[in-house]
């Protein structure tokens, strides 16, 4: 069993700032689909509706600004500080890695001898 404490990499701070930018995009995206309507599409063509401010610059510049968002997000620092406690038995693991290397070496060495 290990002894170390596992932490998210993102606080709470971080998913606050991340829906906030989700909220942003999706806001462009309903924006984008438009409000008005014309009353017959087969016989007019609303240019004034369809390559309006409103869908053209507002709503492609609320998506930009929301994936902004989302990049600050993930760059923003977490609040909460990272503490990963080494295990108790670190020097002992150690020690008996570097013996079993040495005798698995001592035993190279002898075999290589006798050829």
């Amino acid at each position: 069993m290990s002894n170390y404490r596992h932490h998210f990499l993102f606080g709470k701070k971080n998913f606050t700032i991340m829906l906030v930018g989700i909220g942003v995009i999706l806001l462009g995206y309903v924006l984008m689909i438009g409000g008005g309507s014309a009353p017959d599409l087969t016989t007019t063509y609303p240019e004034d509706t369809l390559y309006g401010f409103q869908r053209t610059v507002l709503a492609p510049l609320l998506v930009l600004i929301g994936l902004g968002i989302q990049i600050f997000a993930i760059f923003a620092k977490n609040d909460a500080p990272v503490e990963i406690t080494p295990p108790e038995n670190s020097n002992k693991a150690k020690a008996k890695r570097t013996a079993t290397s040495t005798s698995r070496n001592k035993k190279r060495k002898v075999a290589k001898s006798t050829k």
